[in-house]
């Protein structure tokens, strides 16, 4: 059973995922960030005139952020400005990268470089990780090298184990099918999960002590039918920070937030207004 569980989980997590016969939204700006000789990350731009501006990490290991990107113009319209990139060997950013290193340290230095190279213009700097770059939005090491002033954990990934231990506990939720938007394998370098497995033991990891450490505001979103992100999850967040947001979105898949952007209204209200 814990064989299986793993399987499913990442191909949840790091799984191309794509809304049928659609695109990426066309973004105001793209380029490309040297984080370190030879290795170049690739980021998508989604201006607004907002007091905020939302750097997002996709999930993973493997996995990308096309998928994310259809619909990113919408996502932007309830959030303000939002920036995607493609971490190190996935993706469009730099591929056959050396795998000696990898992991969250690698992590935080790509994120800071990319925040410090796209500028903010005075507005509030926002760091959403969805699944599991929610494990690097929780790295405190980020947080002492960028100036982050709110945290979203989009169905945040916070520990196998304790994901595992609450699966099917409570009463059962009938769900409906979640939307297929799967069309192709990730497109990363191979060998990135076993590198992440093998210099983080990632799929044992507990980060909600970080939670204790990271004195911004935060906001967990996650659907209810999606069970990285169960009742125990949710209450476990706001046990380890009490000043925690925490919202389910009705009968949301792993990507509730993602399907559903303008559901994400209501949840990200008190959120900005504690950011802004």
């Amino acid at each position: 059973m814990r064989y299986l569980l793993i399987i499913w989980l990442l191909s949840l997590m790091g799984v191309s995922q794509h809304l049928d016969n659609t695109s990426p939204d066309v973004p105001t700006d793209e380029g490309v960030i040297e984080v370190e000789e030879d290795v170049f990350i690739h980021w998508w731009k989604y201006e607004r005139d907002s007091s905020t501006i939302t750097f997002v990490l996709h999930g993973g290991p493997e996995g990308h952020t096309e998928w994310m990107r259809v619909g990113a113009e919408e996502l932007a319209d309830e959030l303000g400005t939002v920036v995607f990139y493609d971490r190190r060997g996935c993706g469009e950013s730099s591929r056959g990268i050396d795998l000696t290193n990898i992991g969250y340290e690698q992590e935080v230095t790509d994120l800071s470089k990319v925040i410090s190279n796209i500028s903010a213009n005075g507005r509030r700097i926002i760091v959403l990780g969805h699944s599991f770059g929610s494990t690097i939005a929780l790295q405190p090491s980020l947080y002492d090298v960028v100036s982050v002033d709110g945290v979203i954990l989009s169905a945040p990934f916070l520990g196998l184990s304790e994901s595992e231990n609450d699966f099917n506990s409570g009463e059962p939720i009938v769900c409906p099918e979640a939307p297929v938007r799967i069309e192709k394998e990730p497109e990363c370098d191979d060998g990135i999960y076993a590198a992440w497995e093998e210099n983080e033991d990632y799929l044992e990891q507990s980060h909600y002590a970080s939670l204790e450490m990271i004195d911004i505001p935060i906001l967990a979103v996650g659907g209810t039918c999606d069970w990285l992100y169960t009742n125990a999850v949710e209450r476990r967040i706001r046990y380890f920070n009490n000043q925690a947001l925490t919202y389910r979105y009705p009968l949301g898949s792993h990507i509730a937030l993602f399907d559903n952007p303008a559901a994400f209204r209501d949840s990200i209200k008190n959120f900005l207004k504690i950011v802004q």
